[in-house]
């Protein structure tokens, strides 16, 4: 990525801020941790990073993202054992 299409932190910082409200929803719906909270957002940032000057819905495509992420972890079996 070079720096003329990338965003800046300040780009990234302000998309984060309007989607904090949202996001704070999403998780809290799914009972993420706030360590794999943290893992996703990060992980969402870069991604959106990477892709910045392609895609014209950024916050779309983040929440997005985190809902297909969220999604395919409560569609996991919990790891606890089952009563016998």
């Amino acid at each position: 990525m070079s720096p003329s299409n990338g965003p800046t932190a300040q780009d990234l910082t302000q998309l984060l801020d309007r989607l904090r409200p949202r996001i704070a929803r999403l998780f809290e719906h799914y009972r993420v941790s706030e360590p794999e909270a943290e893992k996703l957002v990060r992980d969402a940032l870069v991604g959106i990073a990477y892709r910045w000057g392609r895609v014209q819905e950024r916050e779309q495509w983040v929440l997005d993202l985190l809902a297909r992420q969220v999604g395919k972890q409560a569609e996991r079996p919990s790891k606890e054992p089952e009563d016998e």
